[in-house]
């Protein structure tokens, strides 16, 4: 075997793309889906933990290398209802549509949540580990490019790269930039690993350079989540909208019209002609007709619908009210808004696809790829919704 060379901080920061910004820590690099300044604005550390999940980060780069080796920390976070050992940090090495190796880690520090998701106080703290990925196939004069997709449902900080031959970021064109923010259905900590986070499954089949902002639990338009938006590039952006609104009972029906106005506005600051795809909820059974907010049962280890009586008649949101409005806002807003669309988010998982929803509000990952293999199917065909907006991007209009 080759001797490992070690790849230099500057140029391993250069790696990371998928990430809002990177930050420099004492020991190494922390990818941040949302950036530092958001913090100030957060009531509680509740986003901060989801944003700092990695799902859709990665390393890519290009090398004639035959084996990678990351050392690295991971911080998991964990409700009190889940079991902190069942959870495993998965690394997924790539090259164009293959999978070239992945390696599960389990442990790492362990952050304890309250019920509210912020940190409880209760931590177990970790050790750096180190994981090695080979690249099959190598050839010592034929430079390919590579993906490292980091754990989707983990906090990373990465303490250093080595590999036994030189790795360079690469430079080359990575598609057109598709931004996607949503909830915990978008972040997808269910699915087994970050290949089958469904944006990744779609944006790896559309050739398109993923910023994934989905934050479990706090798609809630909040105002610092816009502005991220509307102050990062992007080719098309697509946000998906309603299941937090409901379980979070977070608005009435006066109130979250005009919230999505503002959230909506605010990305048009920046992006006042970008394609712009709005999707409403995916099918949810428990909150089709009953308002939040959502309860976890242990007993089941599912989530229910609250048992407090709640009055839509006074504005209480449910489910398929939220998607009626998505739709009644989106439609008068494209009167005057060419690049604005429109998907029912029941496209991507319907009532028949409900068996995959295992505790009666998330997919499993099964369910996950479904969803990123219809999203992608969509973008295909230029007459649906997600057609429109995304077709204009690439030459993939012709597989539809």
């Amino acid at each position: 075997m080759k001797e490992l060379r070690s790849v230099p901080q500057a140029v391993l920061e250069r790696l990371v793309v998928g990430a809002a910004e990177v930050e420099r820590t004492g020991s190494g690099l922390m990818p941040r889906r949302l950036p530092a300044w958001t913090s100030a604005q957060m009531v509680d550390d509740a986003p901060r933990v989801v944003a700092d999940q990695t799902a859709g980060v990665r390393l890519d780069f290009v090398t004639t290398a035959s084996v990678v080796e990351l050392r690295a920390n991971v911080t998991c976070h964990v409700w009190p209802e889940s079991d902190a050992l069942s959870q495993k940090s998965v690394f997924a090495l790539t090259s164009g549509e293959d999978l070239l190796d992945s390696v599960a880690v389990t442990g790492g520090t362990v952050v304890y949540l309250g019920s509210d998701g912020s940190p409880s106080g209760r931590a177990s703290q970790g050790t750096p580990f180190t994981i090695t990925l080979r690249l099959p196939g190598a050839h010592a004069h034929r430079p390919r490019r590579a993906e490292l997709w980091l754990p989707h449902n983990s906090a990373v900080e990465i303490l250093g790269l080595r590999a036994d031959a030189e790795i360079l970021p690469y430079a080359g064109p990575r598609g057109p930039r598709w931004l996607h923010h949503g909830s915990s259905i978008s972040h997808c900590q269910a699915a087994v690993g970050p290949l089958q986070v469904w944006p990744v499954v779609a944006s790896r089949q559309l050739g398109l350079d993923l910023l994934d902002l989905g934050l479990a639990g706090h798609s809630l338009l909040d105002p610092f989540v816009a502005r991220t938006i509307r102050d990062s590039s992007a080719d098309v952006i697509s946000v998906k909208l309603g299941i937090n609104i409901v379980n979070g009972d977070a608005f009435t029906r006066r109130s979250f019209v005009p919230a999505l106005h503002g959230f909506l506005d605010t990305i048009r600051d920046g992006h006042p002609t970008t394609p712009l795809l709005v999707i409403s909820p995916v099918y949810c059974g428990i909150h089709e007709y009953a308002p939040g907010p959502t309860v976890f049962d242990p007993v089941t280890s599912a989530f229910v619908a609250t048992t407090a009586p709640r009055d839509t008649a006074m504005g209480a949101l449910t489910l398929g009210a939220v998607r009626q409005l998505v739709e009644d806002t989106v439609r008068r807003r494209a009167l005057a808004d060419s690049n604005l669309y429109l998907l029912d988010g029941r496209e991507l998982l319907g009532e028949p696809d409900q068996h995959h929803l295992f505790d009666n509000v998330h997919p499993d990952s099964e369910g996950y790829e479904m969803m990123g293999n219809r999203f992608a199917a969509l973008a295909r065909k230029p007459r649906s919704a997600v057609g429109a907006a995304f077709v204009p991007l690439s030459d993939f209009s012709a597989a539809g």
